[in-house]
């Protein structure tokens, strides 16, 4: 039997993608909005798969980033669900690292991780 302390839901890539008829909208598109909906769709649906997920692992990191080791809280001292923070696998997936155990995720900042794989050409 799966620990569901251990499951980690992630959104298919497929959701992610703009649709057709919004990937010409600019900065200055009468329709304009219609692209800040669909974003905020996406987020509010990936926060409520992860929110558990992101909860445990700022217990277990104490509240810290592990790639800078600053706060992931705000300056108020609390968490927000604002796409600040990312799931990070500590050992690739693509390398044989699990998908879902918490083991081999951490909590860092999305700046962080952008910076991580960008250097590491991942």
């Amino acid at each position: 039997m799966v620990n569901p302390c251990h499951i980690v839901s992630t959104m298919s890539p497929r959701l992610y993608r703009i649709p057709k008829q919004l990937e010409m909208i600019h900065a200055y598109h009468p329709h304009y909005q219609k692209l800040i909906d669909h974003n905020f769709k996406l987020g509010i649906e990936s926060l409520k798969q992860n929110e558990t997920t992101k909860i445990k692992l700022l217990i277990k990191q104490k509240g810290k980033c592990v790639m800078c080791g600053e706060s992931l809280l705000n300056s108020m001292g609390e968490f927000l669900y604002d796409g600040t923070t990312n799931i990070h696998h500590v050992q690739l997936r693509s390398k044989g690292g699990s998908k879902n155990k918490l083991n081999n995720l951490v909590l860092v900042h999305q700046k962080c991780h952008t910076d991580f794989h960008r250097n590491k050409g991942l």
